[in-house]
């Protein structure tokens, strides 16, 4: 069952089960998930946005989404990400030009580039990068992520939402939970409320 605002998250635990494997990136996490595995979190987005814990002990079982995307055309899975799925250019990045990232947990390489958004609500949390934007006002809004209050911005546009379809340009590429793909088209990205099954 999905989290609402002012509960609290998860099972107080002393240990994993004994199948439970570690995951120390996000792929890793989303590839245990998949496979229908509990996975104890140790690196990664995910990792950070439930506060990095550390060492060998866990104290909480909690259920987390994930992001189910596919390609519009013809609905193949492109992957399943557990913290963002980001569309950018190839040559330049998030630097130039439009960025859309779509995020589960927030937290985005070391930022809080979503700072709404929670790994169990059942929702996606949807960052635009205007293609607009200048190079130092993306500086400018990065340094300020890290405390998420590079929002409101009026070339950064916030939504939330179960499900997103993103048109992708010649020039772009689709990265799940860091691994880069290019597609024609487009994706369509979707949360699965309750996939999987996490320890930290």
């Amino acid at each position: 069952m999905t989290i609402r605002a002012g509960e609290d998250w998860g099972i107080p635990v002393s240990s994993a089960p004994p199948n439970a494997v570690v995951g120390y990136s996000d792929s890793d996490v989303a590839v245990s998930i998949a496979a229908g595995q509990p996975v104890i979190v140790r690196g990664g987005s995910l990792h950070s946005s439930l506060g990095a814990p550390a060492g060998q002990d866990v104290t909480r079982r909690m259920m987390v989404d994930a992001i189910d995307v596919r390609r519009i055309d013809n609905g193949e899975r492109l992957g399943l990400a557990i913290a963002n799925v980001l569309i950018r250019r190839r040559l330049f990045g998030v630097l130039r030009g439009r960025a859309i990232l779509v995020s589960n947990c927030g937290e985005f390489k070391g930022v809080s580039a979503c700072p709404r958004a929670h790994p169990n609500d059942g929702r996606l949390d949807r960052l635009d990068v205007h293609q607009a934007m200048s190079f130092r006002q993306r500086r400018l809004a990065w340094r300020r992520a890290a405390s998420g209050s590079h929002l409101p911005h009026p070339q950064l546009t916030a939504s939330v939402g179960e499900s997103f379809e993103m048109s992708l340009h010649p020039n772009e590429e689709i990265v799940v939970d860091g691994h880069s793909r290019r597609v024609a088209g487009g994706a369509i990205v979707t949360v699965i409320p309750d996939a999987g099954e996490i320890f930290i």
